[in-house]
Formats: structure tokens, C-alpha cells, sequence
């Protein structure tokens, strides 16, 4: 499987954990079947110009939504979330009141399939989320 940026080619993160063996539209529906138990994102090629509400000329990604994981345990936070958002990137802002989004410069380590990254939160109103930078 592979990702169009606009300019280039590339593998969609880990892609899928095995094959995809069929897609296929039932009504506004886009179903994928196959020997996998994760996949990053949904690409759907074909003779369209709408999927849904949005314009689509033909080719349409779906961008599987990532959830985030907070876990606070006194002056440190720990981030979770899924290794197929492989290329999300953790973000942290001061307060929720016109946040002033800054990635978070820590490597991730994976734990239990899930990206990790633990640090001390010196702000009380610190806010945490995933942004793909494209």
C-alpha cells in the first residue's frame, strides 16, 4: 500500500499487517476486507467525483482517526497512542485558551503497539493532542 503527498509516492506508515483482498461501495459505504487486524489509512481510487459531501475527482484518502491517552500521575504525563498513526506527531500547548501548539521534541518509544512518551509537566493547564503535520 502507498500514500500520493501531492508531489510523490510513499509507504502508507506500516500499511496493513497482512494482504487487503477486496474493497468494495455499498451505497455510500466503503468496506475492506482482508487478512489484517490494523491498517493506517483508506485510499479508494476509481470513476467519482464525490465521496460523500467532499469533492474527490477520482481518488479519495480517509485518514483513520487516532486517539490520544492521557495518563497523569503527579508532576509526570505519560502520551499514548497507535503505531499506525505513524506519521502523527504528539503536540503540547500551555492552556486551552488560543493554544500556541509546539511538537513535543521527545522520541517516542513503542510499548504494547502503542507509541508512548512519558515527561514532567511543569504547567497545570498543559494540553496534549496528535496533529499529522500535512
Amino acid at each position: 500500500m502507498a500514500r500520493w503527498d501531492g508531489s510523490k509516492w510513499s509507504p502508507l506508515g506500516s500499511g496493513a499487517t497482512d494482504f487487503v483482498a477486496a474493497i468494495t461501495v455499498l451505497g455510500r459505504e466503503v468496506y475492506v476486507g482482508g487478512n489484517f487486524d490494523s491498517i493506517d489509512d483508506l485510499l479508494v481510487g476509481g470513476g467519482f467525483a464525490r465521496l460523500g459531501d467532499t469533492r474527490a475527482a477520482g481518488f479519495c484518502i480517509w485518514h483513520i482517526p487516532q486517539q490520544l491517552e492521557i495518563v497523569s500521575r503527579g508532576s509526570t504525563v505519560t502520551l499514548f497512542w497507535p503505531t499506525q498513526a505513524v506519521d502523527f506527531v504528539a503536540q503540547s500547548a500551555p492552556t486551552l485558551l488560543n493554544p500556541q501548539w509546539t511538537d513535543i521534541s521527545t522520541t517516542p518509544e513503542i510499548v504494547d503497539r502503542r507509541y508512548s512518551i512519558t515527561r514532567e509537566t511543569l504547567r497545570p493547564n498543559e494540553i496534549f493532542r496528535l496533529q499529522r503535520p500535512y
